[in-house]
């Protein structure tokens, strides 16, 4: 039987809240939408709002535009999964390293 090594995904915390906040984002921006008429001048006002805000939402995401915000949407296909909206970079946790270098000299 031939050795199975597991990995483990590491997903920075900074990447979750990240996603979370897109999340959150998105949901509130639909829920804008939905009381608008135009739609297409909802997102721009929407993404004036949010650009200007000095909310939680700013503070983590920063500016935004409005494409954006479509392509967050498409990401999640209908889902609320906020793993959707995690870049898919290859994490490594502290104490693993990507390197040719040995454990003597890394530390």
């Amino acid at each position: 039987m031939e050795n199975q090594v597991k990995t483990v995904k590491y997903t920075p915390e900074k990447a979750k809240q990240n996603a979370l906040a897109k999340l959150d984002l998105i949901r509130k921006w639909q829920e804008f939408r939905r009381k608008a008429v135009n739609k297409l001048q909802a997102d721009y006002d929407f993404v004036k709002l949010h650009n200007s805000s000095n909310s939680y939402l700013f503070s983590v995401l920063g500016k935004i535009s409005r494409g954006s915000l479509h392509r967050w949407k498409a990401s999640l296909d209908g889902t609320e999964d906020y793993t959707r909206l995690i870049p898919n970079y290859k994490y490594v946790s502290v104490n693993e390293y990507r390197t040719c270098l040995t454990d003597e000299v890394i530390i």
